[in-house]
């Protein structure tokens, strides 16, 4: 993979939680917080008083009557690079039929028992500055429904239904608080048969069958209502190798269980991560990146057993190239993958590999990059976990999972979760703006597409 060069800048809200949580346990960070050669100087520059502009995230929900749900307020400087929301100041207020309080950056709404046959307006305001989201309620004659009861008191789910199919609609995406009324999209003979859910506070499932027998009937001319329960978030063990000097262990243990689970878990992916055991020795290795295929060296040396279904992460001295971080994926004649992260790394690199090994490893030459040293895929900027190519900006700026790849986490062949825990595999595409078999890499809330004929030249990665 090309190198990993963190970026700058101040992680939104609640996502900042574990991050933070995680520095606190490494010592009091003051107004700097150094990972290696990587330093954070967010606090100082980043803060607040930078805020330039405000948006509600999501700015569309589809809810019921009597739903609550929490709303998000992310804030950007004048360069468009994140910065925190103050705790204090902020006020949120709802139009009529909605009801919306705060605390900082986090909103609380609740629809009241009267349905409103338009969307109804939320509203947040902080430093002169104001932001805000539509909220769409289920009505009687709406048409079909989907319908997810356990989502009550949380922040709405995105739900994906595809066509899958090239004379239907492709990817109709809503962000649900409990209920979405979904018109007249969905009709005889165009019956999606996936159904894709992402929760930020639970987990993340992908039916690719989800309306074939016996689970419902196909969508009728009828009020179709399909009803759903929230996933599970899914663990996955690592086992972690420590090759460095000085020890490392608990800043690794911190990167991995809360860093890169509160990203891929806050963001919809629906995965967290345990570090299952720990083997310590062998330090001040390095490991040529060449070098994945050489089973016998990774058992010997690293202590990596790829004929083991496991993952792991290690901590090496140097990789050769020097980069800060490696992803060695599953491939079709191993069972385990390895991701290598050295001593020069951000906060965020160990997250960003395990985003590589998680099947966000194509296209080529991009290697599952969003912003790299050859460009910049549609729908991306340094917010995004697997964004690369500078050092001039924060480690903190990585923490957004877009639901295309999210998607791919779960039911892309190349992933570890889906190889590992046994789910149904597809082959997503190697564009990453194809939409037909797999959502679009860039679909998230709120993002539209790229204009036509702008895919980039690609090929996929060996098996």
């Amino acid at each position: 993979m090309p190198p990993d060069r963190e970026h700058r800048s101040g992680l939104p809200g609640w996502r900042r939680t574990a991050v933070a949580l995680g520095l606190s346990l490494l010592g009091s960070c003051q107004s700097t917080c150094c990972f290696g050669d990587v330093c954070d100087w967010s606090d100082a520059a980043q803060g607040p008083e930078n805020l330039a502009t405000v948006r509600i995230v999501p700015e569309e929900v589809w809810a019921a009557p009597n739903a609550s749900f929490q709303l998000q307020l992310e804030g950007r400087d004048a360069q468009g690079r994140p910065v925190p929301v103050p705790a204090a100041g902020v006020s949120w207020s709802g139009a009529s039929g909605v009801t919306a309080t705060g605390s900082g950056g986090v909103g609380s709404v609740s629809v009241s028992p009267l349905a409103s046959t338009s969307p109804v307006t939320v509203t947040a305001t902080v430093a002169g500055l104001t932001a805000t989201a539509r909220v769409y309620i289920a009505t009687a004659g709406d048409g079909d429904r989907i319908r997810l009861p356990g989502n009550a008191g949380l922040p709405p789910s995105v739900v994906v239904l595809d066509a899958n199919e090239a004379t239907c609609q492709e990817d109709l995406l809503y962000t649900v608080a409990v209920e979405a009324a979904l018109g007249r999209n969905l009709t005889p003979g165009c019956d999606p048969p996936e159904v894709a859910i992402f929760s930020p506070e639970l987990g993340a499932q992908v039916e690719l069958a989800a309306f074939a027998a016996p689970n419902v009937p196909p969508w009728t001319t009828s009020e179709d209502v399909l009803t759903r329960s929230l996933p599970a978030l899914r663990k996955v063990p690592v086992h972690l190798r420590m090759h460095v000097t000085p020890s490392l262990t608990t800043e690794a243990e911190i990167e991995i269980e809360d860093v890169a689970s509160a990203i891929f878990s806050q963001a919809g992916a629906g995965i967290s991560f345990t570090v299952d055991d720990v083997v310590e020795g062998g330090a001040d290795l390095t490991f040529a990146t060449a070098s994945c295929a050489d089973t016998v060296l990774l058992r010997t040396k690293y202590s990596v057993d790829l004929m083991q279904r496991r993952l792991y992460v290690a901590y090496v001295d140097k990789l050769t190239p020097e980069y800060r971080g490696f992803a060695c994926e599953r491939r079709s004649s191993h069972q385990g993958a390895v991701v290598f992260v050295t001593p020069g790394r951000s906060v965020t690199t160990a997250a960003h590999e395990l985003g590589h090994a998680m099947g966000l490893n194509n296209p080529l030459p991009w290697w599952g990059h969003t912003g790299t040293f050859i460009g910049t895929l549609h729908g991306f900027d340094v917010t995004n976990l697997m964004w690369t190519g500078t050092d001039t900006e924060s480690p903190f700026a990585r923490y957004s999972i877009s639901t295309g790849q999210a998607y791919r986490m779960n039911a892309d062949a190349a992933s570890w979760l889906v190889f590992s825990h046994g789910l149904a595999p597809k082959s997503c595409p190697c564009d990453p703006y194809d939409d037909m078999v797999c959502p679009a890499v860039y679909l998230a809330p709120g993002v539209p597409g790229p204009p036509p004929g702008s895919s980039p030249a690609c090929t996929l990665p060996p098996p």
